[in-house]
């Protein structure tokens, strides 16, 4: 090792704590080695101690004065040389052959000479490389390049612009990662810019790898505020999918979405004990014979004749007669004449509770020859001969739901106070869901980055459409994977890829909120908790990105395998990512609060060396559509 980058040696050894006495002469800010300019040791710097041939790795924590007291008595001094440098340092690992390895296997000792690390060694310690070439692995190409060492330089060390950052491809996008900073701290473009990054990597070699999806939630806009240009990715390969109150994008699911309990119990807010139980008899009882005219014309007659004495809804057979015929006989012209007409025949007796029918003076009651007759007649005057659900599969399992709600309340399986209040959210987001969806038999979803602009939706929206996408692909997903896995080429599975990314995340994985019900806000939550703790297993991640670590559930933050920090000034927040974070120091923890604009600390289970690191600046046309506004243009100063 040349003398030049020698700092001093090793004066204690306290288990992982070493303190290092600095030479006199080595307290320049700088110095060339071979051409090269290497900043001077301080806080945050990496240190080589040698231990004989062995290399041992230090991080500086902190720096402090002693007095000299070796300096002979009475002989003169300056006053520089009547203190020493201790370096206070943290022993991180070993440096053997160019490749760092984190972990303590020995100590060094006292005496032992410390040296100043090379931009290269610095960069092989901050090296995300911990996937080793396997050469029986079948994908390993026959010339033994290293399949796993693919990286992408995001940016450079805050104490060292010499040194560059790269994220091993494999080892962090396999990962959930989480994003979070104040608003104005650059977590959005850390975001655009690693991603970019990756698909660069995709756009160099002309197309998007088969079976490699990114859902993208953007709440404000900022990554699809104009469809043809390049934030994230050549045009090529995304699709924006804009959704507003009045107007949407449709996005495909696979048909099967609709009969999935779970669905719908998202969708509507499902109680446990009584709307759950409903939902399931619904979708277990679908059948062409449900919509059939005489099936209908019996639930028709059991609501007239087995009126609950206790629980009476006088308005509920003429719902049930227009949900019918918009549902099953939307063609009928004549409908809104008849139902005129006899609504002025039907009446109910609040004495008898019981329907009758005006047959000249006299009342007519249900159960009756003349009822019975008048009632038929009516049926039969109303509604045509055939009845023809919507080839729309939303629209068909909807009216499923109206049929088995007014066959339940005729039959006295359930009352009307229990499932009316799910029928009436049914009817405000069924134009929701076919507003922005559509159901298909043969669904595929296309390679590359879907982005789902919802700057202008509703806050339902906001909630509703990311949480029903999400479990509708990740369980399609889930299934393809199960599927190969009962197969025979098991290898096939790895090919699958499934990426959500969520923008804003605290909006839709807050777990405090005034606005929901209980069973909502949990059925929200359970849905990204099982992919943060399952998704691994069929290929499926989550990146989050927020200013409000604290207000998203403990457990979703807990579960993240990479945190890219930014500045966090609240308290609160500061003490969730703590309570979440595993891999960080008190040094770094401390840095939070005071980081520059661009600059995040980067720890994960893939970072041997968690890094404070300046992010890289993106291209115009690759920035993320956030920026503040720029007063002095905007009011011509």
């Amino acid at each position: 090792m040349n003398d030049l980058l020698r700092i001093g040696s090793v004066s204690a050894v306290r288990g992982s704590s070493i303190e290092i006495v600095v030479d006199a002469d080595k307290n320049e800010p700088s110095l060339i080695h071979k051409g090269e300019i290497i900043q001077n040791v301080t806080v945050g710097s990496f240190i080589i101690i040698h231990r004989g041939y062995r290399r041992l790795v230090v991080k500086v924590q902190e720096e402090f004065l002693a007095e000299n007291r070796d300096w002979p008595a009475g002989k003169y001094r300056r006053d520089d040389e009547h203190y020493r440098r201790i370096l206070k340092t943290t022993l991180l690992g070993t440096y053997t052959d160019g490749v760092f390895s984190r972990g303590r296997t020995l100590t060094p000792l006292i005496g032992n000479t410390a040296y100043l690390a090379t931009t290269s060694e610095k960069e092989q310690i901050c090296s995300n490389n911990n996937s080793p070439n396997d050469p029986n692995d079948p994908n390993t190409p026959p010339d033994g390049t290293d399949i796993h060492d693919q990286q992408i330089e995001i940016g450079t060390l805050n104490n060292d612009s010499s040194v560059r950052f790269s994220l091993n491809v494999s080892a962090f996008f396999a990962s959930h990662v989480g994003i979070f900073g104040n608003t104005g701290s650059g977590k959005s473009y850390t975001l655009a810019q690693i991603y970019t990054k990756l698909f660069d990597l995709f756009d160099s070699r002309q197309s998007f790898p088969e079976k490699t999806h990114f859902i993208i939630f953007d709440l404000n806009g900022e990554y699809s505020f104009n469809p043809d240009d390049q934030v994230l990715c050549n045009p090529r390969f995304k699709t924006v999918h804009n959704i507003s109150n009045d107007h949407a994008d449709s996005l495909e699911l696979p048909s099967t979405t609709l009969y999935d309990p779970d669905f719908w119990y998202t969708v509507l807010e499902a109680t446990e004990k009584t709307q759950q139980p409903f939902i399931r008899r619904t979708l277990d009882n679908i059948t062409d014979s449900k919509y059939s005219r005489d099936n209908i014309f019996a639930i028709f007659l059991q609501l007239l004749e087995g009126a609950n004495p206790t629980q009476v809804d006088h308005t509920l057979i003429f719902s049930f007669l227009e949900d019918m015929h918009g549902g099953l006989d939307l063609s009928n012209d004549r409908f809104e004449h008849e139902l005129s007409n006899f609504r002025l025949i039907l009446h109910f007796n609040s004495t008898t509770r019981a329907y009758y029918v005006h047959e000249g003076s006299k009342g007519q009651y249900s159960g009756g020859e003349i009822f019975d007759r008048t009632v038929r007649e009516f049926f039969n005057k109303a509604f045509s001969e055939n009845f023809q659900p919507s080839s729309n599969p939303l629209d068909k399992v909807n009216i499923a739901f109206r049929i088995q709600f007014y066959s339940d309340i005729a039959r006295g399986f359930s009352n009307t106070p229990h499932l009316r209040p799910l029928i009436s959210r049914l009817d405000s987001r069924m134009p929701l869901l076919k507003t922005t969806l559509s159901f298909v038999d043969r669904w595929k979803l296309a390679d590359g980055v879907t982005i789902i602009n919802l700057q202008n939706a509703s806050l339902e929206m906001r909630k509703l459409i990311p949480l029903v996408i999400t479990r509708a692909l990740y369980r399609e997903h889930k299934l393809r994977h199960k599927t190969l896995d009962n197969g025979t080429d098991l290898t096939r599975r790895s090919h699958h890829f499934l990426n959500f990314i969520i923008d804003e995340a605290h909006n839709l994985l807050s777990y405090e909120s005034s606005r929901e019900s209980d069973t909502w806000r949990n059925t929200r939550l359970e849905m990204f908790e099982e992919i943060l703790k399952e998704g691994r297993k069929f290929g499926v991640f989550v990146t989050l990105a927020s200013q409000r670590p604290h207000d998203i559930s403990p457990t979703i933050t807990s579960q993240l395998h990479h945190y890219l920090l930014h500045q966090l000034v609240n308290p609160i927040d500061v003490a969730a990512v703590r309570n979440s974070v595993a891999y960080l120091d008190e040094l770094a923890f401390d840095e939070l609060t005071s980081l520059a604009r661009g600059t995040c600390i980067i720890s994960g289970t893939s970072i041997q060396v968690p890094a404070i690191v300046n992010i890289d600046k993106l291209h115009n046309d690759q920035r993320p559509h956030n920026e503040t506004i720029d007063l002095n243009i905007h009011w011509q100063l």
